[in-house]
């Protein structure tokens, strides 16, 4: 959640003061956590099945992807995954259990992806 101030406006707060390597360890952290705990003992988050947080989690993840629309970037999706075998297998579970709708929900940024100097990375 974004901190307002009185009017809507935006107020930058300390989170919002993050450089990206601390962002980048925050996520790493993240990721991590997922591999050895959330995804330790089965195929999704919470159970059997595809959940609501498998559904969050998956969402918030492949908007890594976009990173190949920043040229900039020193970061891909893909390099930054590449340690986390549990959780590459489920992010291409949580997408085939959503299909045909994941591709559908994610059409406008896998264009952003597909046009960008850097990538083709699907959503």
């Amino acid at each position: 959640m974004l901190p307002l101030r009185k009017g809507g406006k935006f107020k930058p707060g300390p989170r919002e003061e993050m450089t990206a390597t601390e962002g980048l360890k925050m996520l790493q952290d993240a990721l991590k956590q997922m591999e050895s705990y959330w995804l330790e003992k089965g195929r999704f988050v919470v159970g059997a099945d595809v959940s609501i947080a498998d559904l969050i989690l998956a969402n918030e993840i492949s908007e890594l992807d976009l990173l190949a629309a920043a040229p900039s970037s020193p970061h891909k999706a893909e390099d930054l995954l590449a340690p986390f075998p549990r959780v590459r297998a489920w992010l291409a579970d949580v997408r085939r259990a959503c299909e045909p709708h994941w591709d559908a929900a994610h059409a406008k940024l896998n264009a952003i992806v597909a046009n960008s100097a850097g990538g083709a990375a699907k959503l």
